[in-house]
Parts: C-alpha cells; structure tokens; sequence
C-alpha cells in the first residue's frame, strides 16, 4: 500500500516479499495505491514532480505479477480518515485483507501520527496481520561502495550505500543532479520522459542537427537538470539513438526559457506532433555557451560521436 511514484526498486523488493507472504498463506495479492498524490489534496500550494504519472505508474505495478490492482481516488473524505478507520473501511470491509504488508518506515492515516505498533494494534482487533517489510538499501542495487558520480551533491546521497534506503525522493534528487546512471540502478530502468513534438525556431536544421523540441505529455513529470544527454528515443515502435538538450541555449539566445530539444541519430522526417518517449542514459556534460556558431558544431559532432559509441553498448 502507497503511492508508489517511481514503482522503483523498493517497491518491487516489498511487493516481492508480499507475494512470497501470500504465496505461504495460500491469499491473492493486492496493491493499494493511491491517485492524485496526497499533498496535492493536502495542500493546494503542492506541485508534484513525479517520476512516474498515472498511466506509466498504473502499467509498470500490471508487470509485478500481483492478483489486484487498486487505485482509490485520494479525496478529502479518504484523508480525513484515520489509520485505524482506513485499516477497518478499505482494507477490511472492502477487501477483507488478512496480512497487511507495509515499509518499513511507511506510515498513513489522517496525520499520519500512528506507527507500525498502533498498525498492529489496530489489525489484532479486526483480524489482520500487519508485517513491515525490512528496509532496501542502495548496497543491495549498486553495491557497498557509492559509485562513481560527477555531481558533488550526488556524491554526498550515496556516501554511505549500507545504510541509504532506496526511496523515491533519493532517485529525483539523482535526477535532478543529473546522475542517470545511479537513478536507472535505484529504479531499475532508465527514466522515461514522454512528451509532444512542438514547434521550434528550426535552428538546428540550419546547423546540420536538426532537433525536436519535446513538451512533457505531463506538467508534473520531473525534467532532468541542465545538460546534454545520450538517450534512447521510442516512437511508433521504433527506437533511434538521441543527444539530447535540456537547457536555455545560451549560444544562440539570451535569456532563453528552458528548452528539451533532441536529435535522432539515423533518422529522417517530419516529427512534429508526434508523440515520443525518451529513455535517459547518461548526462555527458554541462551546458555550454561558445563563442561562435562553429565552435558549436564542432562541438556537435564531437557529441554524435560519444553518443553513438556509447548507446552502442547499453
């Protein structure tokens, strides 16, 4: 039971041990999840930056293997209920749930003040078994040494891999560093960002690279920090090579807004309006302002060049 934003390597370990559970007590498996995210009904200041929406999030926890799949719209009335209320309303009377599995420092129910003692208090009462899954540390996916990172900040959230639980504001905070890699292992696939292909200046045409300019399907998917990425981009069924721009292009504007722009490698076409769904492999470097337009193209190629040998072998 949770919100379960990333459906990333945490939470496959407590539905796994879920499923084991089940399958020793003969019972089916059910989540319980949970849409919009809490704090948005909470507080109407919350603006989420999810790693996964409802469509991505619904279709990965369908690949866990469970019986269920419940998603309860998250209202006033359901966050006004307390953990005991809910254990009796949703989860007893509804599903009439024998074993309820939970994280290990997972805690619900209007101000969420309970803890795992008062659970299990709780379900004695009603019949339920509460268990709390043990924690999953970042040691058990990248092992018990922090791997190598470019970004400082980064370097600080995985010091110490033995004792870093996996979680989903660890793997944004990845993100947001730029560190794919790490957050690929922690969510166990590379972060996808699906969005439509807008309209743009057309600039990278006339340079030889030209690119799609990318608007997130969704308003509350995370967006990677500033940089230049080698992606997989998936489209209509294919997949192509991509670099990739998020960033204000400061050689060729001033005082520029954001921009996620991409070129596929191997490919021609008109791809306006078209939907496509990147795939984040590694940031290779910072944003860069040159002196000249040429030192840009140059630039370029030197990056077609890494991208095309490094998504040769991943």
């Amino acid at each position: 039971m949770g919100f379960f934003d990333g459906v990333h390597q945490g939470h496959r370990f407590l539905i796994e041990e879920t499923k084991r559970l089940a399958a020793e007590q003969g019972l089916p498996v059910l989540v319980l999840s949970f849409w919009p995210h809490p704090r948005t009904v909470l507080r109407s200041d919350f603006y989420p930056q999810l790693l996964t929406d409802q469509e991505e999030r619904t279709a990965l926890l369908q690949t866990t293997g469970v019986d269920y799949l419940d998603v309860l719209d998250f209202d006033t009335e359901l966050a006004r209920m307390t953990a005991q209320q809910f254990m009796q309303v949703m989860l007893k009377d509804e599903w009439n749930v024998k074993t309820l599995v939970i994280g290990f420092d997972h805690r619900f129910g209007n101000s969420r003040t309970d803890d795992y003692a008062a659970y299990q208090t709780y379900g004695e009462a009603m019949g339920m078994e509460v268990v709390q899954a043990s924690p999953y540390y970042v040691s058990q996916v990248m092992g018990h040494r922090a791997p190598a990172l470019d970004n400082p900040q980064a370097q600080v959230l995985l010091s110490h891999p033995s004792t870093t639980t996996i979680s989903s504001s660890l793997i944004r905070r990845l993100i947001l560093a730029g560190e794919m890699e790490a957050a690929a292992l922690a969510l166990g696939r590379p972060y996808g960002l699906s969005g439509t292909v807008v309209g743009g200046h057309r600039i990278g045409s006339t340079l030889g690279y030209p690119t799609a300019n990318i608007e997130p399907l969704s308003p509350n998917k995370l967006v990677p920090a500033i940089g230049i990425y080698a992606v997989w981009v998936t489209f209509e069924g294919a997949t192509y090579k991509g670099m990739l721009s998020i960033g204000r292009r400061p050689t060729l504007h001033a005082d520029s807004p954001v921009v996620i722009e991409v070129h596929l490698l191997h490919f021609s076409g008109n791809l306006y309006g078209k939907t496509l769904t990147l795939h984040f492999m590694k940031r290779f470097r910072q944003e860069e302002q040159f002196p000249d337009v040429e030192a840009l193209v140059a630039k370029l190629k030197e990056d077609e060049a890494f991208v095309e040998g490094y998504l040769s072998f991943t």
